[in-house]
């Protein structure tokens, strides 16, 4: 796991551990980030991009 997180960009663990942890929504991250919701769906979708090649290394 700690090998997976290394991968992501701090925008993308801070999607991680915004929603996947602490369960926030798309728009209240977006709005701590002062970005739009498209943003953090982007960042959302190169996060899990990285962590599926990661789980098949």
């Amino acid at each position: 796991m700690e090998q997976a997180l290394k991968s992501l960009t701090e925008r993308q663990k801070k999607w991680l551990i915004g929603y996947i942890i602490e369960g926030k929504s798309l728009k209240a991250i977006a709005e701590e980030e002062g970005v739009t919701v498209g943003t953090v769906k982007q960042w959302r979708v190169e996060a899990l991009k990285k962590l599926r090649k990661q789980r098949w290394e």
